[in-house]
């Protein structure tokens, strides 16, 4: 499927539909990274939803996209927190696993101001049994665009099934190769990676991500995009290559920035525009990533998983 394609618009349906993992984080801000059997006190704390679709999800909303979540919470306590912090943040919450009284994915984070670097412990939910829920294909049939991020392989598939017979375009945040995604590469349009995603086989290196674009592409993925940190952006077609320039900043918090630019991008081809009849995918491309990498840079500049948030036009 391509993602230049559009669902009819909906205007009781969201903008953004996102469907994947829900994590609760607890993030410490410290000099420096505990050493063995050393007690630390941080500067700071915040506890806040994260993982991948919930903090894209959160950034869309943020950016003005009506937006919903798909993602696994149920009953715990822990769930509550995230919920509430979801909901707060203006992101409807559609929870698949309403009545599982299990406690969700926590993380545990270190963020470094003086270097950004962060730290994540986290079990990710990787052993939790996600049904699409009943109400899955109508929403994402009134969707103008869908991002997965791989998690969860029950609810991934649904998500990308719906997609397909709606004409909705789809999104995924490639952070981390999920052997799940075998299976629905077909349906995806955009594939927007971290630099260290890699296909099963490929090397960790520049090469290496020149094999997985092609693995991509000849599954039917339109576009590919790396990210690179402080490094352009770079992106292909199956006829077209590009980069786009990240904008220099001081940065301090580096928690999310990826899961903010992804949001930025769904949030930005929800929008429409040019490319967005299935058209000048190449010109779409530089817009969408160049405001992404504009969101992610700013994200970085400011502590805190959610404090950022403030600093984007017109939420002070």
């Amino acid at each position: 499927m391509s993602v230049e394609g559009r669902a009819p618009d909906a205007p009781d349906g969201p903008d953004v539909v996102c469907v994947g993992l829900t994590t609760l984080d607890t993030v410490y801000t410290v000099a420096h990274h505990p050493a063995p059997d050393e007690k630390i006190a941080a500067a700071r704390q915040d506890l806040a939803a994260g993982g991948p679709a919930a903090n894209a999800a959160v950034t869309s909303a943020a950016l003005g996209s009506r937006t919903t979540l798909v993602t696994a919470l149920g009953t715990h306590p822990l769930a509550a927190v995230a919920a509430d912090d979801l909901r707060a943040h203006r992101v409807n919450v559609l929870d698949a696993t309403p009545d599982d009284a299990s406690a969700p994915a926590l993380s545990s984070v270190y963020v470094q101001p003086a270097t950004a670097v962060r730290s994540v412990v986290s079990v990710n939910a990787a052993d939790r049994s996600v049904p699409a829920p009943g109400e899955l294909d109508e929403l994402v049939g009134r969707a103008r665009a869908v991002l997965v991020d791989g998690h969860h392989p029950d609810l991934l598939r649904a998500a990308i099934d719906a997609a397909g017979r709606h004409a909705v375009p789809v999104v995924l945040d490639g952070g981390s190769w999920k052997p799940q995604l075998d299976a629905v590469l077909h349906g995806v349009g955009w594939a927007v990676c971290g630099e260290r995603f890699r296909v099963p086989g490929a090397a960790p290196t520049t090469q290496g991500e020149a094999d997985t674009t092609e693995e991509l592409l000849s599954r039917g993925v339109t576009l590919v995009a790396f990210t690179h940190g402080a490094r352009p952006v770079t992106w292909r077609t199956a006829h077209a290559a590009g980069s786009v320039d990240v904008p220099r900043v001081h940065a301090m918090d580096t928690l999310g920035a990826g899961d903010a630019f992804h949001g930025a991008v769904i949030h930005e081809l929800a929008r429409g525009g040019p490319g967005a009849d299935g058209t000048e995918v190449a010109g779409r491309a530089g817009q969408v990533l160049g405001a992404a990498a504009r969101v992610a840079a700013l994200r970085v500049t400011v502590l805190g998983p959610r404090a950022w948030l403030r600093e984007l036009p017109g939420q002070r």
